[in-house]
């Protein structure tokens, strides 16, 4: 909630909260929970505390996936919201037919749900993009875990994000991620498990582009990628002994005035 394009909308509103009681909260409290280090530096920036608890939130348990290559299926799954840039996925998705730089039977399923008025606007920019592009509404339970096991990427151009969840369960399906470096989660990159697709349509279509033509062993190398880091650093018994250490470090300090 401190992220810069998050605080500069609705200024007043957040003006009236930060004197009313925001600051009194953040004096008082025992310490601040950060998902990622950019997070605690926007806490830094709002509230002048430096002491942040940098915590990422844990994945769910890895699925067990056969090590084979999957269609050339693009899946956007999240909240319909304009900070998730999906009207750039599907310009991007657009632009690449056109050039006819498209796979066969590539195609992009837009799952999710938001305010009437952004779905809306969503399926009118589908109604003139390819028939290969399609929005399904909310997805969950067994019909969430087949559309990522399905997906050959996960796409999530976002312009503001904390740590999305989204990119969590898709690892943990196996299925490696196009994401803006907005996702807070350039364990990623540097894990060979997502590429950065920017944010701009044609960035997007440039990355997309790149992965789609990805031969097998190369995509199957990003897939065992994803699913290191859902085990390892992003699994429920890592992240729980860090909450650990942390709580064992906040009863050790004094109480806050």
């Amino acid at each position: 909630m401190l992220d810069p394009w998050i605080t500069g909308r609705g200024r007043w509103k957040k003006a009236l909260a930060r004197a009313g009681y925001e600051r009194r909260s953040w004096r008082r409290a025992s310490a601040f929970h950060a998902l990622t280090e950019r997070e605690a530096a926007d806490i830094t920036a709002e509230s002048k505390r430096t002491d942040s608890l940098i915590i990422a939130n844990a994945g769910p348990p890895a699925a067990l996936v056969t090590a084979a290559p999957r269609a050339p299926q693009v899946v956007y799954l999240g909240r319909i919201h304009p900070k998730k840039n999906i009207t750039a996925l599907i310009d991007a998705w657009t632009m690449l037919d056109a050039a006819g730089a498209l796979p066969d039977c590539a195609r992009l399923t837009i799952a999710g749900w938001g305010d009437r008025a952004d779905v809306a606007a969503i399926e009118a920019q589908l109604g003139a993009a390819p028939s290969s592009a399609a929005f399904v509404g909310p997805q969950f339970g067994a019909d969430k875990a087949r559309l990522l096991a399905d997906a050959r990427f996960l796409a999530l151009p976002s312009l503001s994000e904390g740590l999305p969840m989204a990119v969590l369960e898709a690892w943990a399906a196996g299925t490696p991620v196009l994401m803006s470096s907005e996702c807070n989660l350039l364990a990623g990159f540097a894990a060979g498990a997502a590429l950065d697709c920017g944010v701009t349509a044609a960035s997007v279509a440039a990355a997309l582009r790149r992965a789609l033509a990805l031969p097998d062993p190369a995509w199957l190398a990003m897939a065992a990628a994803a699913q290191q880091l859902a085990t390892g650093p992003f699994s429920a018994s890592a992240i729980a002994r860090q909450w650990e250490a942390a709580y064992a470090g906040l009863m050790q300090r004094s109480p806050p005035e």
